[in-house]
């Protein structure tokens, strides 16, 4: 009989539907296929996630129009009134623009106009002015300032008003207003002070103030404004060099073009698109740069449609290509860490395919003995098992990929995924799949060779007794030791620098360690309560019959601990770390910044009393970089003891003394006394500053917040520092950026620039190693289902003898309740010894590698280890509400046992 003659008879035909008889089992086989097949699943999409996670977190903290691309065109204005005139007539807001073509994944386009450094002065009031005792005349001898020049699409009716508009005119913000007591009316006169270096013959031009606004560094800077951010608060080389930073004055398109023509200008024309999907999946990146690429041509041309006007230099800044490279980049810095993951969790679900094959032969041994019997062989027997199985290991494996989806999908670094990780995740799930069915006949195969008549050999290797996981305690050195690469480089032209990657021997180490210790633990209560369990004899009945359950079936107890103790432990170590790693990472940076936020302040401007809300969280700080102590470089900050603690970022957990103590040492009684950050001795020394030799005694050594650049930081009382030229008034404010962004403009704080923890994050070193221990908790997550599957066969194994036992046991006087608590014991030991050992496996290996998961070890602090409380609190329930309801669940099926049934009850 062939092959297709031997699947048409009844055995195998009704193969598929026999499972049905057996829920215990299809269950069992349904979550082992789906453990197996959520891990491989669950990869590319994973991967996929984190690439469009790192693309999108860059592009979502920077100017849209930065991601996109802006065109920089230096633009020398026509000299003579023929050539201006042609500008008019031909100018970019018309014909111009309507020569550039639309760039594919671009939207756009917005111009802007920049001059920088025009001098400015009051030199009139005009007739629409107020009368003379509202509006004094202007002062003889009219103080000259400087303002920024500048013109944006849509500015106008983006800015908030104070005064005006009345007519055509220039538009001052409140700031300049106020300090040169200027009104809407008045009469201005710009200088392009520059003018004479390039040899040309060019006046002044005189405007009218047609409004004032708000100014925009008072105000929590608006997304749509982001082009201008450097133009109004100035750029970081700005506050590096203490370059003031210039208030912004704003015309309309003829406006600008009228100044331009009469001082003889040379701006700076931005024509910038923005990214029309930020949300974009990574892969359609490409064709947005394609795009870049036709417009850089197309504009740069010496036939386009600028160049032809006049003679111009040309720059072309687009973030796009650097941020793809770098999600690139931390895609590739992923797989070390994320294949072992993956294959560890493939091979705990192939585990359980196998233990539930095994069970299937123990459901079905009567049948497949008969068939054995019948000449049937055990490769026979073990393709009925593929039979049987298919169904329930296909349901799983497609239940395993919708819920590696679902799992990435909502719970990964990005919702968003590329087209092409979908069909890799089914062809994963796929192989899982074939894997499971294969893995499945063999072992049953292999089982089922004790069902025939054939004597077993002589020589037997007694597997059972080895001590193999010994093997895996001596394999962690090897990994440790072989597997410690920590960032992938980009080395190409472009380069985008580095990203930390979490080595694979933090993953893979501690997986050997957690299986290794889990085996060796039972093996070693196996083999405790087989040599002493007996001797003890507890007095409670329930307490008897569950000791007794326990000791007899010692080996069953263990490996359900062992279920319940891996996954419990790999969640909680990848919780650990993960929260680690991320409370050090923004340690480090707030550390270097100083605080969550750090407000620098205009010095011409009074800072008014702070709420009640914000003052207990912040503190004033002048900071005078670039001085000498004793010889050394270092940054001094200006305090006050009062108030810095409040505003100052500190965490208990920082190995040293509190920062307290750092505050106490400046109220010394010998003054002044300062404390210093590293490298700097204590004792006597001299604070070398602009105004004059300090003598100092440095009171103490310590790490100190707002430790920048590698120098030095130097903490002195406010009152005990001399006013200095250099100084910058900073506000230092614990809390929420945006939150604190919205108070500081609510009460008025003159502020020039904010910095906060949030820009300093962005397209961070240690991101991906955040987004791989949250895959391997998430993974760990859905692994626990082990338990539930251990649980399971546990429980679908010693049904019938838990019937018979019931029956007997009630007939000798046991109670229900007394029954009820002996399936609560004999079930509730083996976890809670899983669950206690889980956890205090987590915790050991979470301190004892906190040193090996500092990322950045260059910045202070060193690891922060953080306990995952509330997932260790949410495990414990879960754990204990699926083995108390598994225990009644059981308690309920047993109690229903009829006496006259029990002795026909064959399993």
């Amino acid at each position: 009989m062939g092959v297709l003659g031997l699947l048409r008879l009844a055995p195998w035909r009704r193969g598929p539907w026999l499972l049905l008889r057996r829920p215990g089992v299809a269950l069992a086989l349904t979550a082992a296929a789906f453990v197996a097949a959520v891990p491989a699943a669950a990869a590319p999409l994973f991967l996929s996630s984190a690439q469009n996670a790192a693309l999108h977190r860059q592009a979502a903290a920077t100017c849209q129009w930065s991601v996109g691309v802006r065109a920089i065109i230096g633009m020398s204005w026509p000299e003579t009134p023929a050539g201006f005139e042609r500008l008019r007539a031909d100018h970019l807001v018309h014909e111009r623009r309507a020569q550039l073509r639309q760039p594919e994944g671009l939207t756009g386009p917005v111009h802007s106009l920049v001059r920088h450094t025009v001098d400015a002065q009051l030199v009139g009031r005009t007739p629409a002015s107020p009368p003379a005792p509202a509006n004094p005349p202007a002062p003889a001898n009219p103080k000259v300032w400087q303002v920024d020049l500048v013109y944006r699409d849509g500015l106008n009716q983006r800015l908030h008003l104070l005064a005006g508009p009345v007519g055509n005119g220039v538009w001052l913000p409140d700031t300049v207003a106020a300090e040169q007591g200027i009104q809407v009316g008045d009469r201005l006169r710009l200088d392009a002070n520059t003018a004479a270096q390039r040899g040309r013959t060019a006046g002044p031009y005189d405007v009218v103030v047609a409004a004032i606004y708000r100014d925009l560094r008072s105000e929590p800077d608006a997304a749509d404004l982001c082009t201008l951010r450097d133009v109004y608060r100035g750029t970081p080389e700005q506050a590096l060099s203490e370059e003031p930073v210039l208030p912004m004055a704003v015309l309309d398109f003829d406006g600008y073009l009228a100044a331009a023509a009469a001082m003889h200008m040379f701006a700076e024309h931005w024509v910038e698109y923005a990214l029309a999907d930020q949300a974009a999946p990574a892969d359609r990146t490409p064709a947005v740069r394609a795009g870049i690429d036709q417009l850089r041509e197309q504009i740069g041309s010496d036939e386009g449609p600028f160049l032809t006007i006049f003679p111009a230099s040309k720059t072309f800044q687009s973030e796009l290509e650097r941020f793809a490279r770098r999600a690139d980049l931390v895609r590739q810095g992923l797989l070390p860490p994320v294949l072992p993951i993956t294959a560890a969790g493939v091979l705990v679900g192939l585990t359980v395919v196998g233990a539930a094959a095994l069970f299937w032969v123990v459901r079905r041994r009567q049948e497949l003995t008969v068939l054995a019997a019948a000449g049937v062989s055990p490769g026979g027997l073990g393709l009925k098992a593929i039979v049987e199985a298919l169904p329930a290991v296909l349901l799983g494996a497609a239940s395993g990929a919708v819920a590696a989806w679902a799992l990435v999908r909502f719970t990964g670094p990005s919702p968003v995924l590329s087209a092409g990780a979908r069909p890799l995740a089914v062809l994963a799930a796929a192989a899982a799949a074939v894997t499971c069915l294969v893995l499945v006949g063999v072992v049953a195969a292999a089982r089922c060779r004790t069902l025939a008549d054939a004597p077993p050999p002589h020589r037997r290797l007694r597997w059972t007794g080895v001590p193999w996981e010994l093997a895996l305690f001596a394999a962690a050195p090897l990994a440790w030791s072989g597997l410690g690469a920590t960032s992938t480089v980009d080395t190409g032209a472009g380069s985008t620098g580095e990203v930390a990657h979490l080595p694979a021997r933090l993953l893979v180490v501690p997986i050997l360690v957690i299986a290794g210790s889990a085996v060796l633990g039972g093996r070693v209560a196996v083999a405790r309560l087989r040599r002493r369990g007996l001797r003890r004899t507890p007095a409670r009945p329930d307490r008897l019959l569950a000791w007794r359950r326990i000791v007899r079936d010692a080996t069953a107890a263990a490996v359900l601990a062992g279920a319940t103790a891996l996954p419990i432990a790999t969640a909680t170590y990848g919780a650990t770390v993960t929260d680690s790693i991320r409370t050090t990472a923004d340690a480090e940076v707030r550390m270097a910044l100083g605080s969550d936020v750090v407000a620098t302040l205009d010095p011409a401007r009074p800072m008014p009393a702070l709420p009640d809300g914000l003052a207990r969280r912040a503190t004033e700080v002048t900071r005078v970089d670039g001085r000498s102590l004793g010889g050394i470089t270092v940054d001094v900050l200006a305090v006050d003891p009062a108030t810095f603690a409040a505003g100052a970022f500190w965490d208990r957990r920082v190995d040293g003394p509190p920062l307290a103590d750092a505050l106490r040492a400046l109220d010394a009684d010998r003054s002044p006394a300062v404390v210093a950050s590293s490298l700097v001795p204590t004792g006597e020394s001299t604070l070398r500053l602009l105004t004059g030799d300090l003598p100092v005694r440095v009171a103490a050594t310590r790490l100190l917040p707002g430790q920048q650049g590698g120098y030095p930081a130097l903490l002195v009382r406010r009152d005990a520092l001399p006013p200095q030229p250099v100084a910058r008034r900073q506000l230092w404010v614990r809390g929420d950026p945006a939150q604190v962004r919205a108070e500081l403009a609510a009460a008025g704080v003159p502020v020039e620039r904010v910095t906060s923890v949030d820009e300093l994050r962005v397209g961070a070193l240690y991101e991906p190693v955040a987004f791989t221990f949250q895959y391997l908790v998430a993974l760990s997550v859905f692994t626990a289902l082990i338990t539930v599957v251990g649980l399971l066969l546990y429980l679908e194994s010693r049904l019938p003898g838990h019937r018979r036992g019931y029956v007997m046991l009630r007939r000798l006087g046991l109670s229900r309740r007394a029954h009820r608590s002996a399936l609560l014991i004999e079930l509730g030991w083996p976890v809670l010894a899983g669950l206690a050992g889980g956890l205090g496996l987590a915790v050991a290996l979470g301190y004892g590698l906190g040193d090996a998961l500092e990322v950045n070890p260059a910045h202070p602090p060193d690891t922060l280890v953080t306990l995952p409380w509330r997932l260790a609190g949410a495990v414990t329930l879960a754990t204990l509400a699926v083995g108390g309801g598994a225990a009644l669940l059981t308690h309920l099926r047993v109690r229903r046992a009829r006496p006259s049934e029990v002795l026909r009850d064959t399993g």
